[in-house]
């Protein structure tokens, strides 16, 4: 194991004495920040025996520990230092090839697959952009951000959706009109059950601003009302009623005052 001082040093000295495939397979490793036993296989085209030779190679160097039904760094800190050791253009190459890897089987991904390749594939985006799969991308996000917000992530939840919105926007708006209600919906959603009401609306307002359908606005107010009822808010949730309505031709008849003055009663009663 390597450790004490100058451990950069030594790790780096270690790497140069393997093999390449074994060094290919412990940046590989490095950089999903795990040992996955079917994606080292996809990387090295189902050889089983050239996967159990590299892996022997690296734990008899001091890398790898090999449990029964476990492989990993001997070191906490070492994957984090190989990691740290590649350049920028080798770190987004191999996070873009462990993707792509993931996404020649996608169809039979689990959740947590499928959310680790999304995660590698935003490691690369610059590539993904060379390759105008910016859509492809935000589609990408926005699913890996269901299946966290499913999932009660709801930070990592949150953090795929502003990809997927921060994607949209560079793509030609006509191409992803119909994705941005429900990436930003989602957006607001999230927001909402994490406590951060203003900055929910703000992304419903992005919405209101851009959306002319009045049938798809309607749920873009629905998530307005329950917001600002939830604050207490409750001259503005009527306002909003009677925003929403008016769109749909109808009339909310309160006057004012008359409506001041209930609103006030009731929060008296709270």
């Amino acid at each position: 194991r390597y450790t004490g001082q100058n451990t950069d040093g030594m790790l780096l000295d270690g790497m140069k004495n393997l093999s390449a495939a074994a060094q290919d397979v412990l940046y590989i490793t490095a950089c999903m920040g795990r040992f996955n036993k079917r994606t080292i296989l996809d990387w090295l085209q189902q050889d089983v025996l050239k996967m159990e030779m590299i892996l022997k190679e690296a734990s008899d160097a001091g890398f790898l520990t090999l449990g029964e039904n476990d492989v990993h760094f001997s070191d906490l800190q070492t994957g984090e230092m190989l990691y740290h050791s590649l350049d920028d253009r080798k770190r987004i190459t191999l996070h873009y090839k462990i993707a792509s890897l993931f996404y020649a089987r996608l169809e039979l991904l689990t959740s947590t697959e499928f959310v680790l390749m999304v995660s590698n594939f935003n490691q690369a985006l610059e590539l993904l952009k060379g390759e105008g799969k910016l859509k492809v991308a935000a589609e990408l996000n926005f699913r890996a951000g269901k299946i966290s917000q499913q999932e009660n992530a709801l930070d990592q939840a949150r953090y795929f959706f502003k990809t997927s919105a921060e994607l949209l926007k560079e793509c030609p708006w006509e191409e992803v009109f119909d994705r941005i209600l429900p990436v930003y919906m989602e957006r607001a959603r999230v927001e909402y059950v994490l406590g951060e009401y203003d900055l929910a609306e703000i992304h419903l307002d992005y919405l209101l601003e851009r959306i002319p359908d009045p049938v798809k606005r309607a749920s873009i107010f629905e998530l307005k009302v329950t917001i600002n009822n939830h604050l207490g808010r409750y001259l503005k949730v009527v306002r909003i009623v009677k925003e929403s309505l008016a769109e749909l031709g109808l009339e909310l008849r309160l006057d004012e005052h008359v409506l001041v003055e209930q609103v006030n009663k009731l929060t008296a009663m709270l």
